[in-house]
């Protein structure tokens, strides 16, 4: 009788694992690939910024999570430390991305009506973003990092970087990446 227990739980154990092993994914591989459509427009008080979600993860993978983006902003004096890192720079806003959430309603509902979710979009207007920065001091020049971030928190590690010799209407602006 307990050699048949044993048996049936043995038997129990082996069929629920497939044996198969896969690597966990580190969080930064599941943070938000740079934002798409990316656009910076001088003004005379100011930067304009435009762009458009991320729709893949780091690894190319559709989003699973996003919380928004994290516009940071500093100082850049000419012959100074490379832009290109992340040192320095000051958090200016965070903007709010719910396009996964309203996107998993739509296919919900799309289910609902038995139609494919997977054809359904989110709206442009839960897609597309633009950010305003004002109060910039006339011939300056400041580095902008545009960083999506998931919600978990994680930030993504590559970004926009965008280089501004602040001067209005004027602006020179270098698009780093």
């Amino acid at each position: 009788m307990k050699l048949h227990i044993l048996i049936v739980i043995f038997s129990a154990l082996l069929s629920t694992g497939c044996g198969h092993y896969v690597a966990p994914v580190p969080p930064e591989m599941l943070a938000p690939a740079p934002v798409n459509n990316f656009t910076v427009a001088p003004m005379t008080d100011g930067i304009l910024f435009a762009f458009t979600s991320s729709k893949e993860d780091a690894r190319g993978k559709p989003l699973k999570s996003l919380e928004g983006y994290n516009l940071y902003r500093r100082e850049f004096v000419e012959g100074e430390a490379d832009v290109t890192k992340p040192i320095g720079y000051s958090k200016i806003a965070t903007i709010k991305d719910d396009h996964l959430a309203e996107l998993a309603k739509l296919q919900e509902q799309a289910l609902a009506e038995g139609k494919n979710p997977n054809k359904i979009k989110a709206p442009a207007k839960f897609t597309s973003f633009t950010f305003k920065d004002t109060g910039l001091e006339l011939g300056k020049a400041y580095a902008y990092r545009i960083v999506g971030v998931n919600q978990k928190g994680v930030e993504a590690e590559v970004d926009r970087l965008v280089k501004v010799d602040f001067k209005g209407d004027e602006s020179q602006i270098v698009v780093v990446r």
